[in-house]
């Protein structure tokens, strides 16, 4: 199957997030300061103003004022050079300082070797990428606005755009669907009073993180984990490695120093959990015992889950050899 890359482009209130995917395989993503309510519109004048509308505005010299009217076309240029510096963010235009700049705080840095091939918007502004609409300030912000630009833009018109299934709906409605494994028998862990254990959400590092990680460089994966957990609220997750195919020894050593690295940004007190698609949690586990003395650790194999699922952890069976597992999906809708 030749290599595909696809975006996804994900247009909120004040922040816009894209993924890379390489034939559905995450490979890279990142986050930027602009979104549909960076400047808010009440009775006709301008009611909020945000430091990066106002830098983004500023680097073009475009002037706006709280309690100014809202000037559609002034405000339309502004809108036209978040777009662009989109555009920059996926390569598709020379890359300025500002698109630094206005990279969301501990953002991941997003690395791409060459350009997509396709794109698909969703979230609160893409409806109107798709249908625009020309009441410009319907909604007290300045969504329509952004759309028309992004439509208008080189991201929509350098590549090949597929219209999203769902673009403003995406509201979770619960736990839709379910699996339930037992691990493979080559696992390790240390503690077996720690189970079970409920919801852990799973953590896929990016694909090129995953390669560093085999090298032995965990920085990487520390920061991906970080902020993971910064932006699932959560207190911990479980590093799923499915990319990584029979390792040698050396390889699950330096994958080992790497995942010690990255667990540094675990909770005091909590276990480092560890999957692999593929049977060498065993050796993995023991590499990572002998490292770290400090945290319960768990290694599991033979089980499937994507990004996205969490994950339940039963109690050991047959004489500890297995665990069973649940993988929950949650459903979209």
């Amino acid at each position: 199957m030749d290599s595909i890359l696809s975006v996804g482009i994900d247009i909120g209130t004040s922040t816009t997030n894209i993924a890379v995917y390489n034939c559905g395989d995450l490979v890279t993503k990142g986050c930027w300061d602009i979104g549909g309510r960076l400047l808010k519109v009440q009775d006709g004048k301008v009611s909020y103003l945000s430091p990066r509308m106002k830098a983004v505005a500023a680097s073009i010299g475009v002037t706006i004022q709280l309690g100014e009217t809202a000037d559609a076309q002034k405000i339309r240029r502004v809108t036209d050079r978040m777009a662009a510096l989109m555009a920059e963010s996926l390569g598709l235009l020379p890359v300025t300082g500002l698109c630094e700049q206005i990279r969301t705080p501990e953002a991941s840095p997003m690395e791409l070797d060459r350009p997509v091939d396709c794109l698909s918007f969703s979230g609160g502004v893409a409806d109107y990428v798709y249908h625009p609409s020309e009441d410009w300030f319907r909604h007290g912000d300045i969504g329509p606005l952004l759309a028309a630009s992004m439509r208008d833009g080189a991201i929509f018109n350098a590549r090949k755009v597929i219209p999203a299934r769902e673009t403003i709906r995406a509201t979770v409605v619960g736990a839709g669907s379910y699996t339930t494994s037992v691990s493979g028998s080559t696992i390790t862990y240390s503690d077996e009073e720690i189970f079970p254990m409920k919801n852990i959400p799973a953590f896929f590092p990016e694909k090129r993180t995953e390669e560093a990680a085999v090298k032995g460089d965990g920085s990487k994966l520390r920061s991906e984990a970080e902020w993971f957990l910064q932006e699932s609220g959560s207190d911990d997750l479980i590093f799923c490695f499915n990319r990584i195919r029979q390792p040698g020894y050396k390889e699950v050593c330096a994958l080992a120093d790497a995942i010690v690295q990255a667990s540094e940004c675990l909770p005091a007190g909590q276990p480092l959990l560890v999957l692999t698609e593929q049977d060498f949690a065993k050796v993995l586990g023991q590499a990572l015992r002998r490292r770290l003395k400090s945290r319960a650790v768990i290694c599991i194999d033979g089980i499937h889950a994507i990004q996205g699922d969490y994950l339940d952890l039963g109690r050991p069976l047959m004489a500890g050899l297995a665990i069973p597992v649940v993988v929950k999906t949650l459903i979209f809708g």
